[in-house]
């Protein structure tokens, strides 16, 4: 279905109507591109006001929405949106830093914002998820290969994490992955895994004391991976569902705060140290140095990491800082 850059068809069978707002008419136009082409039926408006009267006459399904317009902007339609009781799944989507929305997002539990340039296969991968929920879980509908063709690893206990993090870097290097984007691997998975087994399972002093554990019988993380023509996946699942969409908003803002008290100190001449963050690192590094990465999340049942690289490096796959959190009940 979706191979790389080359998109044949997301949606062959229903013709869902999706309501893309942005006042640059260049963008208009990309979305327009990029969801006719997959069998959506698209509607445009210039701004939030615009995008309010459609939503008084038409049954929208999805919205795409620019942050900054003249009018109103992204979070202010969803505002009266909500207080018209319109619901729709909708992405949130800006040129500008994000970081900068984060208290936004926070506030009104926003989980997918797409940074501009948008990426063609990142943005409708996300339209996908968000009309077909059924499919935010699994690596097979991120990869869209077959589910016999990936690896999984379950694992009970620290050794059995960090073999199987070793094991996953060497299959990705055998599989073609370039090795330039090996180290960045290493470290978000060795991160996101060893996250995985001690946190849900309340285990998060005995991680803090670099202490071995080994799970209560039956309790497991699964790590899945595998490969399509163009990209490289692994994902980190544990059988908990404790992370949160909220936990995840906060952790990228208080990186992002720290960050900036670190770079003031510096400027300053004085020490950074205290500013350096450890809790939830392994999610500003998923964040920070994948291609593409999601956070799905269904409450007290199961939270799913995916972490998509692409085998070759080109100046279209570096990692940006779009915000991809899915959580549902």
């Amino acid at each position: 279905m979706n191979h790389g850059n080359t998109i044949i068809s997301y949606n062959n069978n229903k013709q869902n109507t999706i309501l893309a707002v942005d006042d640059s008419n260049v963008i208009r136009k990309m979305l327009n591109h990029y969801l006719d082409k997959n069998n959506y039926n698209i509607i445009l408006a210039k701004d939030g006001a615009e995008a309010l009267k459609t939503f008084d006459t038409q049954k929208i399904d999805l919205l795409i929405t620019d942050i900054n317009m003249p009018q109103m902007g992204g979070f202010e339609l969803l505002f009266e949106l909500r207080q018209r009781n319109y619901n729709p799944p909708y992405i949130m989507i800006t040129d500008s830093d994000i970081n900068k929305y984060l208290e936004l997002a926070i506030e009104n539990q926003v989980g997918n914002i797409l940074s501009k340039p948008l990426n063609e296969s990142e943005l409708l991968n996300t339209v996908y998820k968000l009309l077909y929920p059924e499919t935010l879980f699994g690596l097979k509908n991120y990869l869209y290969v077959d589910e016999n063709t990936l690896h999984t690893i379950n694992v009970s206990s620290s050794q059995q994490c960090e073999d199987a993090v070793k094991l996953v870097l060497e299959k990705a290097n055998d599989l073609g992955l370039e090795s330039d984007f090996i180290p960045s691997l290493r470290l978000i998975l060795s991160e996101m895994a060893i996250n995985a087994l001690y946190h849900p399972h309340g285990l998060t002093h005995q991680k803090e004391e670099r202490q071995s554990v080994q799970l209560k019988d039956g309790d497991k993380i699964k790590i899945q991976y595998g490969v399509n023509e163009e990209k490289f996946g692994v994902s980190i699942a544990d059988f908990e569902g404790k992370l949160t969409k909220l936990v995840v908003l906060s952790t990228f803002k208080e990186f992002f705060e720290s960050n900036q008290k670190m770079m003031k100190a510096i400027e300053m001449g004085e020490d950074p140290t205290e500013f350096i963050k450890d809790k939830g690192r392994g999610l500003q590094m998923a964040r920070e140095m994948s291609n593409e990465y999601y956070f799905n999340i269904k409450s007290n049942e199961i939270t799913e990491i995916i972490i998509i690289t692409w085998l070759k490096k080109n100046s279209s796959n570096s990692a940006n800082q779009s915000i991809k959190i899915n959580e549902i009940n």
